[in-house]
């Protein structure tokens, strides 16, 4: 969470149990704790060379405007409905309210039933439409920055990702959400569209940021 290791200078001296490392985490995997992430390339990458930071985090407004173009959204979709046209309950983090509107409508294009949720909608519509999705009503929600953390539904076995992070901890956040187990589920595939794997690492061996002094 951009401080470093609870154990770096602080209070604390050790960690004396530690299950978060690589081998842990494929045991965990191996022993049905969690289910696997199996990430395939993608054609289509969000050009972000011109957002800027604000407070250690892209700016808000020039990401969305980075991300939310046209050709963006409809290769990102294409190649969404080419991988996982077969997959049971989509969760697709998107960049920004119109962004999520946007993926939502192109996705819906194609015959798929997702819906989107953010801010901006009424919490009864959010959670009427989140309760859907859980209950299998509706193939998969495009979120604008409302589950990335706190949201559990294990049957979740595609993730599409197109909200670029600085944050190690909202990354392996939103990678989480595919990792729970369910019957029949063998793994949660993943979209990275965002590039956050390669600039932060994945989930079992995420760049932990060193501490601010």
């Amino acid at each position: 969470m951009k401080q470093g290791y609870i154990t770096d200078g602080g209070i604390f001296t050790d960690i004396c149990f530690d299950i978060t490392d690589v081998e842990s985490f494929n045991r965990l995997i191996a022993e049905g704790f969690l289910s696997p992430l199996v990430a395939r390339p993608t054609r289509t990458n969000i050009d972000i060379s011109n957002v800027g930071l604000t407070g250690g985090e892209f700016n808000n407004k020039q990401l969305a405007a980075a991300v939310d173009k046209d050709d963006i959204v409809f290769s990102a979709v294409r190649e969404m409905m080419e991988l996982a046209f077969d997959r049971n309950a989509w969760l697709v983090f998107a960049t920004g309210i119109d962004n999520t509107e946007h993926v939502a409508s192109v996705i819906q294009s194609y015959g798929l039933e997702v819906l989107p949720v953010h801010s901006k909608l009424p919490s009864k519509v959010n959670d009427e439409r989140l309760a859907a999705f859980k209950a299998g009503e509706i193939r998969g929600i495009v979120s604008g920055q409302k589950l990335t953390t706190g949201f559990d539904h294990p049957p979740t076995d595609y993730i599409a990702d197109l909200n670029p992070t600085l944050s190690p901890g909202k990354h392996v956040q939103k990678l989480g959400r595919g990792t729970r187990p369910f019957p029949g589920k063998e793994n949660c595939l993943y979209s990275d569209f965002a590039g956050n794997v390669r600039r932060l690492g994945p989930i079992n061996d995420p760049h932990i940021p060193k501490g601010r002094g």
